[in-house]
């Protein structure tokens, strides 16, 4: 029952872009290893202010994404990420 909801989820999320956004380059590159088992295309942002640059020039007009941020950022960004 399991591996039929493991194989739904991946099948489900095959076409989806994640951008995901954390500062801890372990956690970061962790993180990734995990996820490219469930998407086929991640992008990393290293801060805030990277994710939030790379979101407005890539992805801002692309319905099929999925963004992933941690709570606390080191550097600061002028506005919520949504």
């Amino acid at each position: 029952m399991q591996n039929k909801k493991l194989q739904t989820l991946i099948e489900s999320n095959k076409n989806l872009t994640v951008l995901y956004v954390e500062d801890s380059d372990i956690v970061r590159e962790s993180t990734f290893h995990l996820l490219e088992d469930f998407f086929s295309k991640i992008d990393l942002a290293k801060n805030g202010e990277e994710g939030l640059q790379k979101y407005e020039k890539y992805y801002n007009l692309v319905k099929k994404i999925k963004m992933v941020t941690s709570v606390n950022f080191h550097k600061k960004i002028p506005m919520q990420l949504g």
